[in-house]
């Protein structure tokens, strides 16, 4: 091994020719130990996030098409209503439970098709709009596109409308199943207030509490 290059006179003592005299004061057990314990606890912090296994609660269904997800707190489950497959909710804990934000999923399908089903989507989701239309007061398409949900290949339709005199901001995703020529799917639909985390459409499903879900839906049971 090659000694380091001299340190020229001008530059004074390096900095382990300074701390030599101090750390020879240092019991021999307090410099093997120190280091031993810092490294100890490194490992524990790195098992501790390996092995405590995924935050929040896990959710499996199965038919008509088999998927899964996470969700945290303050979103809870709630009756599904007619049309739905799964319904979430947070409410503001005060005496009119002031609504914040929800997640739901409907079954998707899909019209026949021929080649790629991310040539249909853009075309399909201009018929889809009217169904988002007869849902939501005062609707506003602010922007729509191709997007992935994971690996699948998905659209969505970004939107603002009202709920009662609240601004409602919304992400509508429609998510063909994962087979090739595939017609069923699902649609997900995630929906926030300005209070609920989302003052813009662009940040429904980024920002928790909705961000779970969105990021750790996968079809099939295993999840992420």
């Amino acid at each position: 091994m090659r000694a380091a290059p001299p340190v020229q006179s001008r530059y004074g003592p390096t900095l382990p020719e300074l701390l030599a005299p101090r750390l020879r004061r240092v019991p021999p057990v307090l410099r093997v130990g120190v280091p031993a314990l810092i490294a100890a606890i490194a490992l524990l912090a790195v098992a501790y996030k390996v092995f405590k296994g995924p935050a929040g609660h896990q959710v499996v269904v199965r038919d008509p098409i088999t998927f899964n997800f996470r969700f945290q707190s303050p979103l809870h489950e709630v009756p599904a209503r007619p049309g739905e497959l799964v319904r979430l909710e947070a409410h503001r804990h005060d005496a009119q439970r002031t609504f914040l934000s929800s997640f739901t999923i409907r079954p998707l399908r899909l019209p026949a098709y021929r080649g790629q089903v991310g040539a249909l989507l853009p075309a399909y989701a201009t018929t889809f709009e009217r169904s988002l239309a007869r849902r939501f007061a005062s609707l506003e398409i602010v922007q729509e596109g191709r997007q992935r949900v994971v690996n699948e290949v998905a659209y969505a339709i970004f939107f603002t409308a009202r709920l009662g005199k609240r601004h409602l901001s919304g992400r509508d995703i429609l998510l063909p199943g994962p087979k090739p020529g595939s017609r069923d799917g699902v649609e997900l639909e995630f929906l926030a207030t300005p209070a609920g985390g989302a003052g813009l459409p662009a940040l429904v499903g980024n920002t928790e509490p909705l961000a779970t879900p969105l990021h750790t839906f996968r079809f099939g049971t295993s999840g992420p």
